[in-house]
């Protein structure tokens, strides 16, 4: 395998954000385009990006995939990209993102390229569990930003957020930067925050049910909007 991503937990989406990828002459073609069957390289879809909300590195990476994978004469790919040029906010855009999933399939490896299926990638977003974690699942957390990091007032917490960008954050206490170095044991976890492998196990099934629901119901949405162009 040279390139692998992952599933996005929140929704259908391939997580633009972190991948791995081998360091081989195929994988650099794929993100370069130094031979990449007359398509420029990932790194070049910056210059392609089309002028609506495209939802800059995961809308292109959708579309790149797409006409990595699929072959000339897919017929699915046109309407997705029309969904793509004229897209107007997030909920368009994740209907674009619903369109290339379906026209991928349910396959999850596609040549040299894998895609982790749901829970199966190193990295997910904090929000779902409200900031609680768990170190035996948890490797990787995404979305954090210092602009929304927030103080809890309520012990225990729930383990459903109210927003999907604020956070806690795990240290307990000041973290003193000097003492950063290998074998460093001058801070701590804060303990309201850790969870047990079943809690998170849990919400994370739930929240899982919760996106199939939803992803049903983009493509019955999809399945309309792709009828009334072919009236």
């Amino acid at each position: 395998m040279e390139i692998i991503l992952y599933d996005r937990f929140y929704n259908w989406e391939i997580m633009a954000g972190s991948y791995l990828v081998k360091n081989s002459n195929w994988s650099q073609a794929f993100l370069q385009g130094k031979f990449s069957f007359n398509l420029k390289g990932l790194a070049d879809y910056e210059y392609r990006l089309p002028e609506s909300f495209h939802g800059s590195d995961n809308g292109a990476l959708h579309a790149y995939l797409a006409e990595w994978i699929l072959p000339k004469n897919n017929v699915e790919l046109p309407v997705c990209l029309r969904l793509y040029n004229n897209s107007k906010g997030f909920s368009d855009l994740f209907l674009y993102e619903a369109c290339i999933r379906n026209a991928l399939g349910n396959n999850t490896t596609f040549g040299k390229i894998k895609i982790l299926p749901k829970g199966r990638g190193w990295v997910r977003d904090n929000w779902i569990t409200n900031s609680k974690w768990c170190e035996e699942l948890d490797f990787m957390i995404h979305n954090w930003k210092t602009q929304q990091l927030r103080t809890y007032f309520i012990v225990p917490l729930p383990l459903s957020a109210k927003s999907t960008s604020e956070w806690y954050n795990p240290i307990a206490g000041h973290l003193e930067l000097r003492l950063c170095r290998p074998g460093n044991k001058s801070w701590r976890y804060d303990p309201n925050l850790i969870a047990t492998r079943e809690e998170i196990d849990g919400r994370l099934q739930e929240f899982s049910r919760d996106v199939d629901i939803e992803r049903q119901r983009f493509s019955l949405q999809l399945k309309h909007y792709s009828g009334n162009l072919s009236k």
